[in-house]
């Protein structure tokens, strides 16, 4: 906030906060490294170029920058991105704040300033950071700012206008907050604390116009198990993203059973939530830093530890995708131009472009893969049809069609008829997105007296959603009837249920099936002609 200290007219510069569309179902979140930026708190992206001003783009040692840049070539508009970690410092172990830190301070005026990374992590050591002071005339200076990090194109911030009494020989109140508050506005990498010298250091100071400075002490922490299930939590509060995907937990968390761990809670939290779903793949070879083995046995083995017994059903919200993809690698150079990264991203973009271009009850499979030149190893077509009856969603390179996502069922997926509604990511993502219309027509009518008018107007609100739903052909049926059914009336809402301050609404929904198999009948007649019938 502005502090008045005259009368007048002043201006501070705040950023327009996004309206949330807790509807969309087209949003992903993605957890785990990142080169640079703000850790465990969730950050909402609005295309690749944010990312790298935030996070830093790509890193060679993150997955997690590769799946975003993914989602977003292929499709993806919004992301929640968020830096799964904990630095601490190199002598102490301790968690210092501020983590990243000047060598010395620098004098600017009648202030002393020193200077720190505005996020945790390695990535600032040896950054150096260049302040410029002009005077234009007899006007106020402005003071410019240049951030030279590894990696990265540097970022200027200025010029910022400072109050002439902050460089002026006399004491004053004002010790450079205006500077403070430009910096932290305006700089995604760096931060500013200021303290007013006495008269006799300031008397002892040469005047200058340029300063520059070193950051130094950054370490980039772990990430751990206890991490990650915070992460876990920290992205099923928020209500946008309706898809999580894990690129980094092979890197990061070490032990096939404590990653199985991290992946099962965020399962069942999508289950419990019913408005969201985990993409899942094979993890990485750990400290190894390798594509995980991609033999069959082991695929499935880690696809069954996903779907145990503890998960009570809930394999319905996941969808687990196979190969690895290999994608063209900028950091690569001329030696390894081209990386292999988990699918997650990519399917998580392809996923948010058909769920905008053709709607949630779409199953997301038959659908081209860009920013991929190949997938990391080919399969026999047995090998693909026994991975597709158990669930696991292959990624293929089709002869003159390129990259396609070539399945799109659930880790529920089951041969059983009374699974079926279970096995498709369309069917999922339909209910998905079903509650989340469902919620947004209920919630307001929470402390609304319970009795036959508000059951009707429960009546009312779930049957649009319902209706629009069927009229775009996500339900069974001729007639709405036929595909879905709403009860919420004094059968289900006796007096009990009333005096526990609660209302009861059963909704059968039937949705469309998708269609996996088409079956041509060739029939020769006796005359050598040949007919084919489609069944």
């Amino acid at each position: 906030m502005l502090e008045a200290r005259r009368p007048g007219l002043y201006v501070e510069r705040a950023p327009v906060l996004p309206a949330l569309a807790p509807l969309r179902s087209d949003i992903a979140a993605f957890a785990g490294r990142a080169r640079r930026g703000p850790v465990g708190v969730p950050v909402r992206i609005e295309g690749w170029r944010e990312f790298e001003r935030v996070f830093g783009g790509l890193g060679r040692a993150t997955h997690l920058s590769y799946a975003v840049r993914g989602y977003f070539e292929n499709g993806g508009q919004v992301a929640y991105v968020l830096r799964v970690g904990r630095v601490a410092d190199a002598d102490t172990g301790a968690l210092p704040r501020p983590f990243v830190c000047a060598r010395r301070p620098i004098t600017v005026g009648a202030a002393t300033v020193n200077v720190f990374a505005a996020s945790p992590g390695a990535w600032a050591n040896r950054a150096r950071v260049v302040f410029s002071l002009k005077r234009a005339g007899a006007g106020v200076p402005g003071l410019t700012i240049r951030v030279e990090t590894y990696d990265e194109p540097d970022e200027f911030i200025g010029p910022i206008k400072l109050d002439a009494r902050a460089l002026a020989e006399e004491p004053g109140d004002s010790e450079l907050d205006p500077l403070v508050r430009a910096i932290a506005n305006r700089s995604d990498r760096v931060r500013v604390e200021t303290t007013l010298n006495d008269m006799q250091t300031r008397a002892a100071q040469q005047p200058r116009t340029d300063w520059d400075v070193e950051l130094g002490g950054g370490v980039d922490g772990e990430a751990t198990q206890p991490l990650y299930l915070d992460a876990v939590t920290v992205l099923c509060d928020q209500v946008e993203p309706a898809l999580l995907a894990f690129p980094d937990l092979g890197l990061d968390v070490a032990g096939d059973q404590e990653r199985a761990d991290i992946l099962r809670e965020a399962i069942l939290r999508c289950e419990e939530l019913k408005d969201r779903m985990v993409l899942t793949e094979m993890p990485a070879d750990g400290d190894e830093f390798r594509h995980p083995p991609l033999d069959f046995d082991a695929t499935v083995q880690w696809s069954q530890a996903l779907r145990n017994e503890d998960l009570l059903g809930g394999a319905r919200s996941a969808a687990f995708y196979h190969p690895w993809l290999r994608v063209s690698d900028p950091l690569g150079g001329v030696v390894t131009p081209l990386r292999d990264v988990p699918p997650c991203g990519h399917v998580a973009g392809t996923v948010s472009r058909s769920d905008r271009e053709r709607g949630a009850s779409y199953t997301p499979a038959n659908l081209l893969v860009y920013d991929a030149v190949d997938v990391s190893r080919s399969f026999a077509e047995p090998v693909e049809t026994e991975f597709n009856r158990l669930g696991i969603n292959m990624i293929r390179c089709a002869p003159g069609s390129g990259l396609m996502v070539w399945g799109g069922g659930t880790l529920a997926r089951s041969s059983t008829a009374d699974e079926r509604e279970n096995r498709f990511v369309a069917h999922r993502r339909l209910i998905n997105r079903l509650v989340r219309a469902i919620r947004r027509v209920a919630e307001p009518l929470v402390f609304d007296n319970n009795g036959p008018e508000l059951w009707l107007t429960i009546y009312r609100g779930v049957n649009s959603v319902l209706f629009e739903a069927f009229q775009h052909g996500a339900l069974k049926g001729s007639r709405p009837e036929e595909a879905y059914q709403i009860h919420c009336d004094a059968t289900l809402n006796t007096p009990d249920v009333i005096d526990l301050g609660q209302v009861l609404c059963e909704i059968e929904v039937a949705p469309a099936a998708p269609m996996e198999y088409i079956l041509l009948r060739l029939s020769f007649g006796g005359d050598g002609r040949l007919e084919v019938f489609e069944s």
